[in-house]
């Protein structure tokens, strides 16, 4: 229960994010909805007398500002991902860290470890601008076939899979809050 809070306070805290610094202006006419979504992916392995077993739980958090007539006029997003690992008689192993790619900043290590072109805050930014201006289908329209982004999207600097993004932010859309 206490990595669902933490994670909930990370989405929570991008809320002012969302408020200030939008690309777009909207006139005080404007009807903007807010909207939270969450993915998960989980899995596990079981452990046996050879090797420890693992419980992991990846999540990926989306927040949206949409308008009146369905683009998104601001997107932030976020992503966790937790493993433990635990013997054969169910004893922890080791304590996971509780902070998400973004807080990581540049201590993620896509640039050292993985040769990216950014590191995962980066390139989720990149997503990010891209996707404000679009409807859902346009988003959508973003994801390759392999889950990786379109040329449009590597073009604008988001070299990793984003179908996790599209998840979490078409969750988000289908749980927007009308004012």
């Amino acid at each position: 229960m206490k990595k669902f809070f933490s994670l909930m306070l990370c989405v929570c805290a991008a809320l002012p994010l969302l408020l200030t610094g939008c690309s777009q202006t909207a006139d005080e006419t404007d009807t903007l909805s807010l909207g939270f979504g969450v993915y998960a992916v989980t899995g596990n392995e079981d452990a046996t007398e050879d090797q420890n077993g693992t419980s992991k739980i990846s999540l990926t958090f989306a927040s949206v500002l949409v308008d009146e007539n369905g683009k998104i006029v601001r997107c932030f997003l976020d992503a966790a991902e937790h493993a433990a690992s635990f013997t054969l008689d169910g004893k922890a192993v080791d304590a996971p860290s509780f902070q998400t790619k973004y807080e990581q900043g540049d201590a993620y290590g896509m640039k050292i470890y993985g040769g990216a072109k950014g590191e995962w805050y980066e390139e989720a930014d990149a997503f990010c601008a891209l996707v404000e201006g679009k409807t859902m289908d346009g988003v959508k329209a973003l994801v390759a076939s392999d889950g990786k982004g379109t040329d449009e999207v590597i073009r604008a600097g988001c070299t990793i899979s984003v179908s996790e993004f599209v998840m979490a932010i078409e969750n988000a859309v289908k749980n927007i809050v009308k004012n």
